[in-house]
């Protein structure tokens, strides 16, 4: 099985996080020293933790009433699924003594085009919908536009719709990032390209022929044009806190 599917297939159960997570949070623990120096914790690098089997396990809502078992907190959820808004009393018990925000992942408004690059992933709808309720829980919630899909999700027409949209429903802040491809990721992204968008597959092949980022006078680009629809839309470009977070295919995890 290649590793793009065992990754997609295969999930690993971890039972007894939630106790290994209290562990590590005892007061004196060098985890807990670090997090109460003000380091994040941040949920959903490695793969989504509102994926379909949160459904049953409920091991990161577990893990939320662990921490809130704390306080002087700071933790981060990235997630492309509405399912995180099921937890909204846990991440408001959270909130009260701890820093919450959490990031959605949103690339397209255009239900067509997000099933064709998230099949298995929450329509647009379903995650401007999470929104709205994460934010009259009082929660806070960015967007991440990542990854940004050169040609293909790139407009400023689009990018300016989603982003209006997103302010419009509340988001405090947007952060944006051009796809990067790892080798593994190259292996499985480019066929797609050649499969779905055959007539941006050379631009593909020559822009990440010799690294995993696209070149920088395209990010440098991106961000400006991001910058001047933030500020024409009245939110927040990049983390108020001004910590950014760099997200890869590879780490957008399994589809919710």
């Amino acid at each position: 099985m290649p590793p793009w599917l065992a990754f997609e297939r295969r999930i690993f159960v971890k039972r007894n996080l939630p106790d290994v997570l209290r562990t590590s949070l005892r007061h004196g623990n060098a985890r807990h020293a670090d997090l109460a120096r003000g380091e994040s914790l941040i949920i959903g690098t490695a793969t989504d933790p509102y994926q379909p089997a949160e459904r049953h396990f409920r091991l990161t809502r577990s893990v939320l009433e662990t921490l809130a078992e704390h306080e002087g907190l700071r933790v981060v959820i990235i997630t492309k699924s509405a399912l995180v808004t099921r937890d909204i009393d846990v991440l408001t018990r959270l909130a009260r003594h701890s820093r919450v925000t959490v990031h959605l992942s949103l690339i397209t408004l255009d239900r067509d085009l997000a099933r064709r690059l998230e099949p298995r992933a929450p329509t647009p709808d379903a995650r401007l919908r999470a929104l709205a309720r994460l934010r009259d829980g009082g929660i806070d919630v960015g967007i991440n536009i990542m990854p940004v899909l050169p040609g293909i999700t790139d407009t400023p027409a689009g990018l300016r719709a989603l982003i209006e949209r997103v302010a419009a429903g509340g988001a405090t802040h947007v952060n944006a990032g051009v796809l990067r491809l790892q080798s593994e990721a190259r292996k499985r992204y480019l066929p797609f390209i050649e499969a779905e968008f055959p007539h941006l597959a050379a631009r593909y092949r020559a822009t990440y022929a010799g690294s995993h980022d696209a070149g920088s006078r395209y990010r440098e680009g991106l961000q400006r044009v991001v910058r001047q629809l933030c500020t024409a839309s009245g939110i927040c470009c990049g983390r108020p806190d001004g910590d950014q977070l760099l997200l890869s295919l590879e780490s957008g995890g399994q589809s919710a």
